[in-house]
């Protein structure tokens, strides 16, 4: 990956232009379900287990995201973070997507061993959250399409 990456601010901004830009949420189906960028689309990278114990990989990722999104689509990969977001987007390159940008911090932010922000994610910079689960496209709601 060519270090492209975005801030939530540059973020917000480019998905402002209505220009196509997907904003492709990987966290799990849980925290996506607490809050999200508005317009969103959710395919978790990794997901609960069964039990509901621990993360997961989602092994159909690649597959789901190809049959959602044509190679050219511009993508903002966004997580927790910036550590799934960033593995996400290594493995849309590799699979042949040309126009995928990391967003750094995340949604809620990166944090150092102290708890300190390293830094500011979508929340922190005070960007419009939505916690309505019809506003974006659920992974549920994705899964349903790829069935019919």
């Amino acid at each position: 990956m060519n270090d492209n990456l975005i801030s939530p601010k540059s973020a917000f901004e480019r998905l402002e232009l209505n220009d196509g830009t997907i904003f492709l949420d990987v966290r799990s189906v849980l925290e996506f379900e607490k809050g999200h960028v508005p317009g969103a689309v959710n395919i978790p990278i990794m997901d609960y287990s069964v039990e509901g114990e621990r993360l997961e990989p989602n092994t159909s990722f690649l597959q789901v995201c190809n049959g959602r999104f044509s190679s050219d689509t511009p993508l903002i990969v966004g997580c927790a973070a910036g550590a799934r977001s960033l593995r996400a987007a290594h493995a849309l390159e590799s699979a042949r997507f040309t126009n995928v940008v990391n967003m750094v911090g995340g949604f809620s932010g990166k944090r150092n061993a102290l708890g300190e922000f390293e830094q500011l994610g979508w929340v922190q910079e005070e960007l419009p959250v939505s916690h309505d689960p019809s506003d974006g496209e659920s992974y549920a709601s994705i899964l349903a399409q790829s069935i019919r």
